[in-house]
């Protein structure tokens, strides 16, 4: 009885601020699940223009629905964090700080940090937007700090924000851009993602070119041409445009030739990351005998529960397995999962594995991470990413997203049918 009457007070009090339509929707939250609830509120708060009225609501959530769960702690954390980026919107610095400090959850701060420097560099108040920049970006320089692929994500974007503001120096800029290729394996994963969504793309707006070009400036050409052979093989430059960007860089020729010599060196450390690939554990928590591949023709495909693109994908790949598997053709699954508490991590794993009926090897990136990161390793940034293998475990083709018409007519380039 107390808390009803705790719930009809509150409801009493909200409604001295709420506007009528969204009075409407809080007294139709009666009877409603908890999810519900917290929906209706939620749709109720949005509808203030009075900011601080919002934030009452948001503080008053747990009275509200008479719940003070984990969920209910959830709804409160991403309402704060809209919250906040209206104030940046407004460029109300005093209460941005106030109801950022709220948003506990680090992802959701990350998303709030990219919202106000837009919000502020929109509002011409490029100072502010700098220094908040800057002031995220130390963060690079602590590779514990960008273990997973979300982490060096959130640091490629402020990288482009740092690019646009165009205050910083070339020396803090190496630094970060230093830091963050060498914690994500030596490339930028955005610089694939964003090569296959535009094939014209100008080399110029990857950041890959970006660090070459400062590299370049202080001679250190041995470097460069490294920065360039990666994207080659990883795909964020195409083969076409080699040739041009070395002759930017050096119109001496011998970059283009330092160049051509890397990628002799890449296929032998191509071949020793397959050897600690294979050594991951299967489904039944056994590393197999990767003789089974020996004299094949192999395909590792990254791909991961979560990735509906890559879950698709399988089954194009099952046909193209029975079709070839007899034949001298082996697919490798490499799976990757964002928990990072391993136990649930295999579960969603073994889960997919199932449900897709995959039949072929495959081997979980997450099972000792620290030890060798297969994504870094193979240097993939986007999912699903195929890589076809020859019997010499030489690497002859990426193929990249869901699309099977390529993938299908090298197969067929090779087996003859």
């Amino acid at each position: 009885m107390r808390k009803l009457l705790i719930l009809l007070v509150s409801i009493a009090s909200l409604t001295l601020y709420l506007p009528a339509k969204a009075q409407l929707i809080l007294s139709d939250t009666a009877g409603l699940s908890l999810a519900k609830k917290l929906d209706s509120i939620a749709v109720a708060s949005s509808k203030l223009t009075d900011l601080l009225a919002k934030e009452k609501v948001i503080r008053d959530l747990p009275i509200l629905v008479l719940s003070n769960t984990a969920d209910v702690s959830t709804r409160q954390d991403i309402l704060f964090a809209h919250l906040a980026a209206e104030y940046a919107k407004k460029g109300d610095k005093v209460n941005l700080d106030r109801i950022f400090n709220e948003v506990i959850d680090q992802s959701r701060r990350r998303t709030v940090t990219l919202e106000v420097i837009k919000s502020f560099s929109a509002l011409e108040d490029a100072d502010y937007a700098f220094h908040l920049t800057k002031d995220s970006l130390e963060q690079i320089c602590h590779p514990e700090k960008l273990v997973e692929i979300e982490d060096r994500y959130y640091m490629v974007n402020l990288l482009k924000h740092y690019l646009q503001q165009k205050q910083g120096n070339d020396a803090d800029l190496e630094k970060y851009l230093g830091h963050l290729y060498t914690a994500s394996g030596e490339y930028f994963d955005t610089d694939i993602s964003e090569r296959f969504r535009s094939a014209e793309l100008a080399p110029e707006q990857q950041l890959f070119w970006q660090y070459a070009a400062l590299l370049n400036k202080k001679g250190q050409i041995t470097q460069v041409g490294n920065i360039l052979e990666t994207a080659v093989r990883n795909g964020s430059l195409p083969t076409t445009m080699l040739t041009t960007v070395c002759k930017d860089f050096d119109p001496s020729g011998k970059l283009y030739k330092k160049v051509t010599a890397q990628q002799k060196k890449s296929a032998a450390l191509f071949i020793k990351n397959l050897t600690q690939l294979y050594q991951k554990q299967d489904p039944v928590e056994k590393e197999w005998d990767t003789k089974e591949l020996k004299g094949k023709y192999v395909l590792l495909d990254f791909w991961g529960s979560w990735c509906l693109v890559c879950r698709v994908s399988h089954m194009d790949l099952t046909k193209l397995y029975d079709k070839y598997k007899d034949k001298g053709f082996e697919i490798v699954g490499v799976g990757h999962e964002f928990p990072k508490d391993l136990d649930k991590a295999k579960d969603l794993w073994v889960k997919a594995i199932e449900k897709d009926e995959i039949t072929w090897l495959n081997v979980l990136n997450n099972i000792n991470l620290e030890k060798f990161d297969a994504l870094k390793a193979f240097q993939i940034g986007l999912f699903p990413t195929k890589i076809l293998i020859d019997p010499n475990g030489r690497e002859i083709a990426r193929f990249y997203s869901g699309k099977k018409e390529d993938l299908e007519i090298k197969m067929k380039s090779i087996f003859g049918f």
